[in-house]
């Protein structure tokens, strides 16, 4: 395997970074920062990342294209799901409407991570808005029927014994084109590689990071590794470059094409 490198891409420092989706046709990376409610786009051509806050919202948590409506996302926010109309250039982006909302019961709630599947169905996880540090000590898989709906819920692995004091949680996670996972380890200062088959760590990435969010792979032959990290506090305050995205290269690996939204 060549040697791995970790840069960091140019743009803001984010207290909350989130949910990277690499986009095919713009050869942009698309991510959001939670607890600024912002909205970014780093282009690959310019080596540039535009900014952009969303009107009207308190947390933006993923933000994914809709399929045959250029210049359209849905983002979650907070208990939301908003379409939301932004050109990837202006410092604002306007919701054009609620696709739907979790209700007040939920209202101590918000939309985390979020991916769409192969069929244009949107998968969304969501956590107490209050609490961000509630342990994750397993990765679960499931069985999707052909309707979408999620099934046989087993335990992948377990990445901590039951009696193991660490803060480390298992975050976002991505697959590559062999289906490997790729893991951001928050708290934990890098990326672990998963092969489902035999559920075992077969590659640990050392970032220079403590808090990595999420991970998504991109670039024009897709065998970049972006990852998602943040800046906000735990027990000690983080430094730069704690809250940039990381490009990581010199992994031997590519990912799959990330899938667009379809609205009726």
């Amino acid at each position: 395997m060549a040697d791995v490198k970790v840069e960091v891409l140019p743009g803001p420092f984010l207290q909350l970074g989130e949910a990277p989706h690499w986009d095919v046709e713009s050869q942009s990376l698309y991510y959001v920062c939670i607890l600024g409610s912002t909205l970014h786009r780093y282009d690959w051509k310019e080596n540039q990342t535009y900014t952009a806050k969303l009107e009207g919202s308190t947390y933006a948590s993923f933000i994914i294209p809709v399929s045959g409506r250029q210049g359209e996302f849905v983002v979650g926010s907070g208990t939301r799901l908003l379409l939301v109309a932004w050109d990837g250039l202006a410092p604002t982006a306007t919701i054009v409407k609620v696709l739907t909302d979790l209700g007040e019961e939920e209202a101590d709630h918000r939309f985390n991570d979020g991916k769409v599947d192969g069929q244009g169905r949107l998968y969304a996880g969501t956590m107490l808005a209050e609490d961000s540090r509630n342990h994750f000590e397993m990765d679960d898989a499931y069985t999707v029927d052909a309707e979408g709906n999620l099934g046989g819920e087993t335990v992948l692995i377990k990445l901590k014994d039951d009696e193991a004091a660490t803060e480390f949680i298992a975050d976002g996670m991505t697959s590559d084109a062999e289906g490997d996972l790729y893991v951001a380890v928050f708290a934990g200062s890098k990326i672990i590689k998963i092969n489902p088959e035999s559920a075992k760590i077969v590659q640990e990435i050392a970032l220079p990071v403590a808090q990595v969010t999420s991970v998504a792979f991109g670039g024009p032959n897709l065998d970049v590794l972006f990852a998602t990290t943040a800046a906000k506090e735990i027990s000690i305050p983080q430094e730069p470059p704690a809250g940039a995205v990381l490009k990581i290269t010199g992994l031997g690996a590519r990912g799959l094409p990330m899938n667009e939204l379809q609205l009726p």
